[in-house]
């Protein structure tokens, strides 16, 4: 039996983490336990997408891709006492979810390369983004709704289209090229979106303005995680060429950068915004000071390489996802792994290759 974790979100309060396994189970895990709550469905394949509404009361997700003639399905649950499930039946194959801050619209990506939203109560389609496009690399990637609730961004293949969600018109749209976008994120305010992918750049667009502006501090691999400071004014950008470059947002310069020893997964700015966390291709999760560069602590909880780092909304919990078949709960302050009423921390039995967490209002 395959329980490896490929998916797991957080809840808006920190209180509960949804998984994923790769055999299609779906469950909700309580943070202050430690341990899996309730098994909530399994799905007919390993999830390709995870979300947990922002208020924690449901839980969606959406197969991968296995076989012709696969149902077009999103699964949502409810996870209140009494577990409920529903199946929203889209119109093209799902390959990407998120909730807004509703916690009752549901923003799916297809293969066909458009966004849709859909009413998770009623089952009911609201609307679609972007026309679909006949090509291979059309599949959305990534969708990805802005901090301040306004616009939503999607990425397929080297494309990024933004949209206004209350007018339902386009916003903008940039052309990377023959490239395929790996992680798009929105800045706190809302003004940039920070994208980076196959071709080792790492961009920052001002997509009201439609300018992307210069930026000449590419890493030398593909480029497989980014993440602003909570002020918005340093970027991260984690790589396969063994780099974490932070770069002032204003200037575009770099003010530092970090070398480890193996390709980095994963990069997160603690809650203070002077501290960098990183995990990557070593069984270390590292903590960096930006002003001086140095290193400050490295923890050391996994028995094989760190794949995946989340911070909770709140800023007290770090989530470490490891490929030694384990997701452990720290203590952001003191650096401690969590401990429960039997002394064990959050635990699965097989590799666990993902986090997402769910961004918290002000």
């Amino acid at each position: 039996m395959n329980h490896t974790v490929t998916s797991l979100s957080f809840s808006r309060d920190g209180s509960r983490i949804a998984s994923g396994t790769a055999e299609g189970r779906v469950a909700i895990w309580r943070t202050s336990w430690g341990y899996l709550h309730r098994e909530l469905g399994r799905l007919e394949a390993r999830p390709r997408s995870i979300a947990i509404a922002p208020d924690g009361l449901k839980v969606a997700a959406v197969p991968n891709i296995v076989v012709p003639g696969q149902r077009k399905a999103v699964y949502v649950w409810g996870t209140s006492d009494k577990v409920t499930e529903s199946i929203i039946d889209v119109l093209s194959i799902p390959t990407a979810v998120s909730y807004l801050a509703d916690s009752r619209t549901l923003v799916v990506g297809t293969s066909k390369g458009n966004v849709e939203l859909w009413d998770s109560d009623t089952q009911k389609q609201i609307h679609s983004f972007g026309p679909e496009v006949p090509s291979i690399t059309a599949c959305v990637y990534d969708v990805a709704p802005s901090p301040d609730g306004n616009f939503i961004a999607f990425c397929r293949g080297g494309h990024i289209e933004v949209w206004n969600l209350s007018e339902r018109r386009l916003v903008a749209e940039h052309d990377s090229g023959p490239n395929v976008i790996t992680c798009i994120t929105f800045s706190p305010d809302s003004q940039l979106i920070a994208f980076g992918g196959f071709n080792n750049k790492v961009k920052l667009w001002e997509f009201t303005r439609d300018q992307v502006r210069p930026w000449n501090r590419d890493h030398r691999a593909i480029v497989k995680c980014l993440a602003f400071s909570p002020d918005g004014r340093l970027l991260a950008s984690g790589s396969d060429d063994r780099t974490v470059k932070i770069s002032k947002v204003a200037l575009g310069e770099i003010q530092t950068e970090y070398v480890h020893p193996g390709p980095v997964n994963a990069v997160q700015f603690a809650a203070d915004g002077r501290t960098v966390v990183t995990g990557g291709f070593d069984d270390r999760i590292r903590f960096w000071d930006i002003a001086t560069g140095l290193e400050r602590t490295e923890l050391r909880g996994h028995d094989g390489y760190v794949n995946d780092l989340a911070v909770s909304p709140d800023g007290t919990l770090l989530v470490s996802a490891g490929w030694d078949n384990r997701v452990v709960l720290w203590q952001a302050a003191s650096r401690r792994m969590v401990e429960t009423a039997s002394a064990t921390p959050v635990q699965v039995e097989a590799p666990v290759l993902e986090i997402m967490a769910e961004p918290i209002d002000e």
